[in-house]
C-alpha cells in the first residue's frame, strides 16, 4: 500500500476510534450525576466538528509534507494551519476550565494568545519554507539526472590481437 493511502487510512481510523470514544462518554454521562462529568462531555460535543477540522488540516498538511516538489508546497500552510487551529482548541480548553473552576483571573489571554498564535504560525511556515527550499536542489538532482550520467558506458577495454607467425 502507498504510504499516503496508509496515512490517510490510519489518521481515519484513529478519529473514528476517537468518535467511538465520544459516543461512550456520551453512553456513561446518562448513568452518572457528576456535573463535573457532565460538563466536560458537553464541552467534547461542542467542539467534535472543531476536532475534526483540525484533523482534517492536519491531515491535508502531512499528505503535502510526503510529496515532492513543487506539490508539497502548500505542506507549511497547512501545517502552520493546523498548529493554529490546536492553538485555539487549547485556547477553549483554558477558557473551559477557568469556567467550570470558577477562578477569576486578570491576565490578558487574549492578548497573550494572539502574539504566541502568530509568532508559531510564521515559525512554522518560515521553517517550513526554509526546509523545503534548503532541500529543494538536492531534490531536484535525484529527480532529473543529466542524460549523458544515464547512459553511462563502462569502458572497453582494448585488447590488442597478437598476429601468429
Amino acid at each position: 500500500m502507498r504510504p499516503i493511502a496508509r496515512l490517510i487510512i490510519n489518521r481515519v481510523a484513529a478519529f473514528v476510534v476517537f468518535l467511538l470514544l465520544v459516543i461512550v462518554l456520551n453512553i456513561l454521562v446518562s448513568y452518572t450525576r457528576l456535573s463535573f462529568f457532565h460538563s466536560i462531555v458537553d464541552f467534547i460535543n461542542g467542539n467534535i466538528l472543531f476536532l475534526g477540522l483540525i484533523a482534517l488540516v492536519v491531515v491535508l498538511g502531512e499528505v503535502f509534507g510526503m510529496l515532492k516538489f513543487p506539490f508539497n508546497l502548500p505542506h507549511p500552510v497547512f501545517s502552520a494551519a493546523g498548529a493554529l487551529l490546536i492553538l485555539y482548541f487549547v485556547f477553549d480548553i483554558f477558557a473551559f476550565l477557568i469556567e467550570i473552576s470558577s477562578v477569576s483571573i486578570s491576565i490578558p489571554f487574549s492578548l497573550i494568545f494572539k502574539v504566541i498564535s502568530i509568532l508559531v504560525f510564521l515559525v512554522i511556515l518560515i521553517t517550513g519554507y526554509y526546509h523545503i527550499f534548503k532541500n529543494m536542489p538536492e531534490r531536484q538532482r535525484r529527480l532529473e539526472k543529466p542524460r549523458h550520467e544515464e547512459r553511462k558506458e563502462t569502458p572497453r577495454k582494448v585488447v590488442k590481437k597478437v598476429k601468429r607467425k
